[in-house]
């Protein structure tokens, strides 16, 4: 999703948190509220980010407005929980769902952070509930809470932190107390291995997204950036679309063709995930510099991925000691990874299903033609091939023709980023005008 009207929310939802229409999803907005619509279980690694509460708060909002009038009206038993560490992430859940609620007709929360709350707000009815782990956990144990009946939601906030504090039985009993068809997103910094286990036994078939704190900001930072490549370059990614895209090393561009990537490792199998044997996915770059660079960036965006191996190829040594032991993403040279296709060390026609080539003409400039057409043919008949290029010489022109099937083709030069900017800031003048003239209106 890149813009609200695309998000499949109700439009009172939308006007909730675009009041002007100005306003842009934040990048784990992007992720998680189509999914949640969806109704499609969710675990997203990610630190507490701009714009998460809102990200889950949505989706949630729409279940409810779905929900049956029967059990809108009744609310004996609520329509979604939210579980937390603490107090102080409870309060501000719960300030944040009743700036949304107000757009909805009556939609009871009720915030659970004491025995006291338990027994008066649970007896009068709510539609959501709001609550810590420790008081949740014990409303599940006395039968205060009945999930069972018709709670169709279940978030988990910061739940590593909630594991690390013993509560994972008071986790694994809410979990076990939903009925068959619900939803579930779970929202974590980190993955313990006993959170991998709840998450393994209880979540049907969950989606897992990555966003870093740091990748947040600067896709904040950098909005014309972003809708310029990025916004391209990742839903033809996730489509699993080949693509040729004419670029010059703009911002953004090394995370444009690894976030995609990353998304294709977690489709895959988890008996290919598990045995590591051959790569899964596959970078090739004309040369030491860029390769390290790419493999730092994979580095940064991977450590929220549970156990992804990724393997640097930049000499004859590195080929037999990083090959050997298996790896889901090779990052290597194009010379190296040449010369470990036609000696067989590097099997791509197994498993892998995505080949990033970055200055691709560079490589073609340096005379590795032949290198790139062998690692092409290597390549599974299935598979998802990206090139990114500032120029198209007639040679590798010839090779995509050849090799990539119904590719996408896009342009993004530095005027076209530049114009973009302007263009954002033309936006942000006319949005502070209508802020004015409302506020006008109101006085």
């Amino acid at each position: 999703m890149r813009s609200w009207p695309e998000s499949g929310l109700r439009p009172k939802l939308i006007n909730a948190v675009d009041p002007f229409g100005d306003r842009d999803p934040l990048p784990i907005q992007m992720v998680a509220v189509p999914l949640g619509v969806q109704q499609r279980d969710l675990i997203a690694l990610c630190a507490p980010v701009p714009g998460k509460i809102t990200a889950y708060l949505l989706p949630m909002l729409q279940h409810i407005c779905h929900c049956s009038r029967l059990d809108r009206e009744a609310c004996s038993h609520p329509l979604a929980v939210i579980v937390v560490p603490n107090r102080q992430l409870a309060e501000k859940v719960a300030r944040v769902m009743e700036r949304l609620s107000r757009y909805m007709v009556d939609v009871k929360v009720s915030l659970i952070l004491d025995e006291g709350d338990a027994l008066n707000k649970l007896g009068r009815g709510s539609h959501v509930i709001v609550g810590t782990v420790d008081q949740l956990g014990k409303c599940i144990e006395r039968s205060t809470l009945v999930m069972r009946q018709s709670c169709g939601y279940l978030i988990m906030d910061e739940a590593d932190y909630m594991v690390e504090m013993g509560f994972d039985k008071e986790l694994e009993a809410m979990l076990k107390a939903m009925p068959r068809r619900r939803t579930i997103h779970v929202y974590t910094e980190t993955m313990p291995t006993s959170l991998e286990k709840l998450t393994r036994r209880h979540l049907h078939d969950p989606i897992n997204v990555a966003v870093d704190r740091e990748v947040s900001k600067a896709l904040e930072q950098r909005a014309s950036e972003k809708k310029d490549l990025q916004m391209v370059a990742v839903p033809l990614g996730v489509q699993q679309r080949d693509l040729v895209s004419l670029c010059a090393p703009v911002p953004g561009k090394i995370t444009a063709y690894l976030l995609p990537m990353l998304q294709h490792i977690c489709h895959c199998s988890r008996l290919d995930r598990e045995a590591c044997s051959h790569p899964l996915a596959v970078i090739v770059v004309p040369n030491r510099q860029l390769a390290e660079k790419v493999a730092r960036v994979m580095e940064r965006l991977s450590r929220y991925m549970v156990d992804v191996k990724v393997s640097l190829i930049l000499d004859e040594g590195d080929t037999l000691n990083k090959l050997g032991r298996g790896s889901h993403v090779i990052v290597g040279t194009v010379d190296q990874l040449g010369k470990c296709v036609e000696r067989s060390t590097l099997v791509m026609r197994q498993s892998c299903g995505y080949l990033i080539m970055d200055e691709a003409d560079y490589m073609v400039e340096m005379g590795f033609d032949k290198e790139l057409e062998a690692m092409l043919k290597a390549m599974p008949r299935r598979r998802t091939i990206h090139v990114y290029t500032e120029t198209m010489p007639t040679s590798l022109e010839k090779l995509t023709r050849r090799h990539l099937h119904d590719p996408i083709n896009v342009a993004v030069d530095r005027e076209v980023s530049k114009a973009l900017e302007e263009r954002a800031s033309e936006k942000k003048v006319q949005m502070l005008k209508k802020r004015a003239a409302a506020k006008l209106l109101f006085h």
